[in-house]
């Protein structure tokens, strides 16, 4: 029976754009994974870390977390066709995630002045390269909540325009994608953390 709704399923492989950004979300987790399996069983992984990791990424993990429904709150604003939350909840997940990348700043600067350089020890570069490629990833995720946000506030301030953008099929998928993005860097965080925790706690 058709529902009228695509699966997820069905669109990747009937939309090579779908397909486009789940095989670059996959190479996004793949390269985490590489870098993460070298960091914990390489020929340094049984060295003493000789330091704990910022408390402060507690903070960011929590931020990662209010991302993710952040994203969740758009998608469902977008479903009740209800302009003032989706833009409200669009700009709750850019400020949210500005403020993880301030608290990964905060974080990185505690270590510095500790006397903990990237060049100092393989598990404080590890953590320094893996963080940062992770801010990479969360920089390129800013910019298209910004892009986003942009136009969802210059679409929704007249009636006409607003019907056009909640009707158009395009602009859900847009949404649906950068919130599919969203979910998969906050949940790459989260995992980060835990194997931070495990050799640094």
């Amino acid at each position: 029976m058709n529902t009228g709704r695509d699966t997820s399923r069905s669109r990747l492989f009937r939309e090579p754009v779908w397909l486009m950004i789940h095989l670059v979300l996959l190479g996004i987790i793949i390269l985490f994974a590489g870098l993460t399996a070298a960091y914990l069983i390489g020929p340094d992984a049984g060295e003493e870390a000789g330091f704990r990791i910022p408390r402060i990424f507690w903070l960011s993990s929590i931020l990662v977390l209010l991302v993710s429904l952040s994203m969740r709150r758009v998608l469902k604003a977008y479903e009740r066709d209800n302009s003032s939350t989706l833009s409200g909840w669009l700009l709750a997940a850019t400020v949210t995630a500005l403020l993880f990348v301030v608290c990964q700043w905060i974080g990185w600067t505690g270590l510095h002045q500790q006397g903990i350089t990237l060049q100092d020890t393989p598990a404080a570069g590890y953590l320094y390269v893996l963080s940062g490629l992770h801010v990479v990833h969360v920089g390129v995720g800013i910019i298209m909540l910004l892009v986003s946000l942009t136009k969802s506030r210059r679409l929704l301030q007249h009636a006409a325009t607003a019907l056009v953008y909640f009707s158009d099929p395009v602009r859900r998928r847009r949404l649906e994608l950068l919130a599919r993005y969203w979910h998969t860097i906050d949940y790459l965080w989260l995992f980060l953390f835990l194997v931070f925790l495990y050799k640094h706690a």
